[in-house]
């Protein structure tokens, strides 16, 4: 959407990326290692900065701390690199039941059920009714990187995302083009917030 309202080019989507130890454990799951991203993703630069490309803007949507590290010091000689973690926004006054993204809970689902709702599996949410599937602090935990392996009482998820909704992900989204919007392609105002 970026990419159309300022006419700039975008190259196709990496769908791979570094995820935290022990989401092997999900069939289907697959990742790289950070060396491996981190590498490619230069060599792709390092091409397009040969051929005359002189900025390059680099938006990840997967908050995991090794990806993240993984993408931070991208870099291309002769040209300008910036990094954009999209999820790395507040998303508190949208959300009910989160103060942050989880994973696969409340403001991932929501996004995904405005982005590509055939992706969610409805009948596969769990009820806030049947209780917490999970131990909030030891999800936590997992969730930063402190814990190897995913919580054994987990399915997968972290977050609550029957609280998710398509209205929700839409605001979610928008909040993010726009905070993206501003900080990279618009000079925000005196008093844009950080975030």
């Amino acid at each position: 959407d970026l990419s159309q309202e300022f006419g700039v080019l975008r190259a196709p989507t990496l769908h791979y990326g570094v995820n935290l130890p022990g989401e092997d454990a999900y069939a289907g799951t697959a990742a790289l290692r950070a060396k491996t991203l981190h590498r490619a993703l230069n060599e792709l630069l390092a091409v397009w900065a040969s051929q005359g490309f002189d900025e390059f803007i680099a938006i990840t949507a997967n908050a995991h701390v090794p990806h993240a590290e993984a993408i931070a010091t991208l870099r291309a000689a002769g040209a300008r690199v910036r990094v954009v973690e999209a999820l790395n926004v507040n998303l508190s006054a949208l959300l009910e039941g989160e103060t942050r993204q989880d994973h696969a809970g409340e403001a991932l689902t929501s996004l995904l059920l405005h982005l590509r709702p055939d992706a969610v599996l409805l009948d596969r949410i769990a009820d806030p009714a049947d209780g917490p599937t999970e131990d909030p602090g030891t999800s936590r935990k997992f969730a930063m990187g402190r814990l190897r392996r995913i919580p054994p009482a987990s399915r997968g998820t972290l977050g609550s995302a029957a609280l998710a909704t398509p209205e929700k992900g839409r605001a979610i989204y928008e909040h993010i083009l726009q905070k993206i919007r501003l900080k990279v392609f618009i000079a925000p105002p005196p008093d844009e917030d950080e975030e």
